[in-house]
């Protein structure tokens, strides 16, 4: 895996699941349509358990189900 790029690492992750390029990536990131599009967060305060509420909780529904 060290030989692939950051893009074509993130293309295969998402086609394990929608919570696997944004656990790979390390990183504080926003995180838009089924989990596919990452937007790194600069200026986050570092935590190791940082969980921010989206705006609109509601509109959006849980990455699982239980």
């Amino acid at each position: 895996m060290r030989d692939l790029d950051d893009e074509t690492l993130a293309g295969l992750a998402a086609d394990l699941g929608a919570d696997v390029p944004m656990c790979l990536l390390s990183k504080p990131v926003r995180v838009e349509g089924i989990g596919e599009i990452l937007t790194r967060w600069s200026g986050f305060p570092p935590s190791r358990s940082s969980w921010p509420i989206p705006a609109s909780p509601f509109r959006h529904r849980m990455s699982s189900k239980a």
